[in-house]
């Protein structure tokens, strides 16, 4: 017979005092959270707890590694029987990463390989996803728990098993539901965009591209060099410490940041060109090997993508960001939605036009849940007017239509980063 841990708890407890109750060692489980659910969002916040030494159910199982936090994600039909443990995928949350170039404040996590990367991953959510503490702290978002931005790294890393992966957090999450990439393109309070050709999506990508990676390959937050394998630690750049998941300072980090008027003359001189295919980032002393990068925008995170393809006219004489650009292996656009009535899909001629000289691959995977909404009829419209203007010049699309023979329901709409 399987052993069966079970954490209980009331709901009233597990939405409004999660955190306090995680730091207390008392934990909940509410009837409301499938188990698949609650594990993947206990799983960042239980490891650090060392009475406990593993927490198991009947699709998912909670191990003690060597990361700085355990990955726990359970998918209904892909287990065996005797169960399947999943591997740890060496998870870091960078939070508060300080752009002295800009002054912009963004969190990243990453997660994957290290110095080994092959290649890397910048992925933008979508709305609801969420750190899994924030998410079961939410009344309605705590159903789609199993989805949230730490798993969906794990996902990342199980879909690209050579790869960094870097999710990029959006500025902020309003009413704790709606991404809003203001740092990426000119948005409203709900996340909706106006795009345009100037607004400096591609330096801001950029920066904080070689300020993650610089920190992720940086010998002092190596999660194998000196950091407890149980703390949960997330580096905080602008902070200049190591917080672990539950928000005490742990560790001092060796990096100072500028500050003031010299920010972004300082921030010129950290970057530099070493030998062919490397970056410098003489601030973290880090040398960061040139691999190709992958870009995947999913749901409301289509809109990052849709703001870089607005900007490649603009940004063609700037070498720094033509170098990134020509990292950028393929883009992948992931069932893009947002609550405006416009503007899901790039639909100007001129703007798709600069990107088929790159020779990006191009990846195009929607379900019924956007393309076939009845109220929004204008996604599905714009998205093959998207497709179409690609194929017109002889781009290569792989586009996809998931689950064209199911209802349309919002689960179906997050298997798809299983499905891609």
């Amino acid at each position: 017979m399987k052993p069966l841990h079970l954490v209980c708890f009331s709901t009233l407890l597990l939405r409004n005092s999660f955190p306090q109750l995680l730091r207390s060692n008392s934990l909940s489980y509410s009837s409301r959270y499938q188990p698949q659910d609650v594990a993947d969002g206990l799983c960042p916040q239980l490891a650090g707890l060392p009475w406990l030494q593993y927490l198991r159910f009947p699709q998912c199982s909670l191990h003690q590694g060597p990361g700085p936090y355990n990955l726990c994600r359970a998918e209904s039909g892909s287990m065996s029987s005797s169960g399947s443990h999943y591997a740890q995928h060496n998870v870091r949350r960078l939070t508060d990463l300080f752009l002295i170039s800009s002054g912009d404040v963004m969190d990243v996590i990453v997660a994957g390989q290290r110095q080994e990367a092959k290649e890397r991953v910048i992925f933008f959510g979508g709305d609801v996803q969420d750190y899994p503490e924030n998410m079961l702290s939410h009344r309605d978002n705590g159903k789609y728990v199993r989805w949230n931005s730490v798993s969906t790294a794990g996902r990342l890393c199980e879909r690209f098993p050579t790869a960094m992966v870097l999710v990029v957090k959006p500025h902020h999450m309003h009413l704790k539901t709606f991404s809003v990439y203001s740092q990426f393109v000119q948005s409203n309070d709900f996340g909706c965009p106006t795009h345009s050709s100037d607004f400096g999506a591609w330096k801001r990508l950029v920066d904080v591209y070689e300020e993650a990676v610089g920190l992720a390959l940086s010998p002092s937050h190596d999660t194998h060099s000196g950091s407890d394998p149980q703390s949960g630690n997330s580096v905080s750049s602008k902070a200049g410490v190591a917080e672990n998941s539950c928000g005490g300072s742990e560790v001092p980090q060796s990096h100072s940041l500028p500050s003031g008027q010299n920010a972004a003359a300082d921030s010129e001189e950290t970057k530099a060109e070493a030998s062919e295919g490397t970056v410098v980032d003489r601030r973290l002393g880090q040398t960061i090997p040139d691999v190709p990068v992958h870009l995947i925008g999913f749901s409301k995170g289509c809109i990052v993508l849709n703001q870089l393809v607005h900007e490649l006219e603009s940004e063609q004489d700037n070498s720094r960001i033509k170098k990134f650009i020509g990292q950028i292996q393929s883009m992948t656009w992931l069932d893009g939605g947002h609550s405006g009535g416009s503007n899901t899909w790039v639909t100007d001629p001129d703007a798709v036009g600069h990107l088929l000289p790159l020779g990006i691959s191009i990846h195009v995977h929607v379900t019924p849940y956007q393309v076939k909404d009845p109220m929004r009829r204008w996604i599905g419209k714009e998205k093959r007017r998207f497709v179409e203007l690609l194929r017109k010049d002889g781009a290569k699309v792989a586009d996809k239509l998931h689950f064209e023979d199911e209802p349309r329901s919002i689960e179906n709409h997050f298997r798809v980063l299983e499905e891609f």
